[in-house]
């Protein structure tokens, strides 16, 4: 299981490729379903904001597997 593996992320610790001070915009997915949906607006975000860090954490393992494929940071 994923969740005993990264515990420590459930806490809010991990670590990035992003400098501490730059700025990032976090999102939450619980489910796969989530990560689904949040596609567009990722998206969305990289063209609007593209110099910007995306991180995406997520409460399911399906949910895990499926962010990865954004290409995205995800926790």
């Amino acid at each position: 299981s994923r969740g005993r593996f990264r515990l420590w992320e459930r806490y809010g610790f991990w670590h990035t490729g992003t400098a501490k001070d730059q700025e990032v915009l976090w999102l939450h997915a619980a489910s796969a379903g989530e990560v689904k949906g949040l596609s567009p607006v990722i998206e969305q975000l990289r063209i609007l904001y593209p110099k910007q860090s995306l991180i995406l954490t997520t409460a399911s393992d399906t949910g895990y597997q499926e962010a990865i494929k954004l290409g995205i940071e995800v926790y």
